[in-house]
């Protein structure tokens, strides 16, 4: 992993601890989002699972999940695709990365 891609993903962090706008389980979706990135080696758009996310964010609930990605959309924080398979994954893509 580059120096580069360490400060990227330091600063993304950062930006979400501090945003006032974010409640912990926005904020534990968006870490979720930024280790499937790293994991992923840091490409323009990760694809994603609702279960895989839900369990690294420690949200239980699919109506929080939703709401929680709804507002990180909402917020710019990532763009979402959705393919309503389970199996296929969607793609996200974080913003101001």
């Amino acid at each position: 992993m580059s120096k580069l891609s360490n400060q990227k993903l330091l600063k993304q962090i950062g930006i979400a601890m501090k945003d006032d706008r974010l409640s912990n389980s926005h904020r534990n979706l968006y870490l979720a989002l930024l280790l499937c990135w790293k994991e992923q080696l840091f490409p323009m758009q990760i694809k994603i699972t609702r279960k895989d996310l839900m369990h690294r964010s420690n949200i239980c609930s699919s109506s929080t999940y939703h709401l929680a990605i709804n507002r990180l959309i909402h917020l710019r924080y990532i763009q979402y695709i959705p393919s309503y398979d389970p199996y296929q994954g969607s793609i996200a893509q974080l913003l101001n990365t």
